[in-house]
């Protein structure tokens, strides 16, 4: 037992040395930028807010704060900020460029669909694909087809890179379109159903839901 406490408490304490290791403060001297050949990486630089003669005394914080800035700027695939070596005073900036889309296919989809979903979701060539754009895409389909009833909708996406461009394939599963076939109201008195369904009956016919409105 006095044994197993010993052990924890040295366990602890070389955690803690490591922590307040990490924690000591520094200059930096130097800020390297990888990655982003197409981008200016002075740029780069100064929206991380990092730069030579930069005090940092909360280390986990300041690259935290780098890393968030530099995702503001919705062009990355990948942000990585880290000491060059573990007690170096020169910090690396890593990024990977997100690909401008070049092609578009389609799987599951009629003609008509292609079209309409290529206007509402800008899918113009040279947009850059960053994970961001990926996904409000990906919502984009899937809540254009549940607007029209089918409820469990699913849209892939995948992407074949070259170089600073990519390919993508978009595949829908539109699932089976849900109907309802009657709506009961109840608890109304005071109103006819003929003078409540009057004004509902734009709303109800733009959900595609139901077969007769």
């Amino acid at each position: 037992m006095i044994r197993i406490q010993l052990f924890l408490c040295l366990l602890f304490s070389i955690q803690t040395f490591y922590a307040e290791a990490r924690e000591t403060p520094f200059i930096i001297h130097e800020v390297k930028v990888i990655g982003a050949e197409e981008l200016d990486k002075r740029s780069i630089m100064n929206t991380s807010g990092l730069y030579s003669g930069l005090k940092v005394t909360d280390q986990n914080g300041t690259i935290s704060d780098a890393i968030k800035r530099l995702w503001k700027l919705d062009v990355f695939e990948n942000v990585s900020v880290f000491r060059e070596a573990e007690n170096s005073k020169a910090v690396i900036i890593s990024v990977e460029v997100s690909p401008r889309l070049r092609n578009v296919s389609w799987s599951n989809l009629g003609k008509k669909e292609m079209g309409q979903l290529s206007d509402k979701i800008k899918l113009t060539k040279g947009r850059r694909l960053t994970p961001t754009v990926r996904k409000k895409i990906k919502n984009s389909i899937q809540n254009y087809f549940i607007d029209k009833g089918y409820q469990n909708a699913l849209a892939t996406l995948s992407i074949k890179k070259d170089d600073a461009f990519a390919d993508l394939d978009v595949k829908v599963e539109k699932g089976l379109k849900l109907k309802v076939r009657k709506v009961i109201v109840e608890g109304n008195e005071a109103v006819s159903y003929k003078k409540m369904r009057k004004p509902l009956k734009p709303y109800l016919k733009s959900l595609g839901i139901f077969k007769q409105v």
